[in-house]
């Protein structure tokens, strides 16, 4: 079995995403992939259980992670409401998406794990 790359994950949540991710771009939308794993809390979402209330709580706390994580790489650029409601949408997607994938094989989990330990070298 070939090792996922980071770039093929990028490319796998692209094609997942709804029609409004072209609103962003594929550069935009795979900077938000990265900043994902670079901001993944997998001893948050280890510790989720069967309860809705404190997934939904992880889930908001990384979102909330990669937005400011956005801010601080982007500034606001004079992005206007909509175009705000569009990337609070869309890193809320990409979150979902990569956790449900994270979820599906101990295999992803430790790929998650390297690609973040590559990017924040901390072990």
């Amino acid at each position: 079995m070939q090792r996922r790359t980071l770039k093929q994950h990028r490319a796998a949540i692209w094609q997942q995403l709804p029609d409004f991710k072209n609103l962003c771009g594929r550069h935009l939308t795979g900077d938000i992939c990265t900043l994902v794993v670079q901001e993944w809390p997998a001893k948050e979402f280890a510790q989720i259980g069967g309860e809705p209330a404190t997934k939904t709580a992880a889930v908001d706390n990384l979102v909330a992670d990669v937005r400011r994580q956005l801010h601080l790489l982007n500034g606001d650029k004079n992005f206007d409401i909509a175009w705000k409601g569009f990337m609070r949408e869309l890193v809320y997607e990409v979150v979902l998406l990569t956790y449900q994938w994270w979820l599906d094989k101990p295999y992803n989990r430790a790929l998650l794990d390297h690609w973040r330990t590559v990017l924040v070298g901390d072990e």
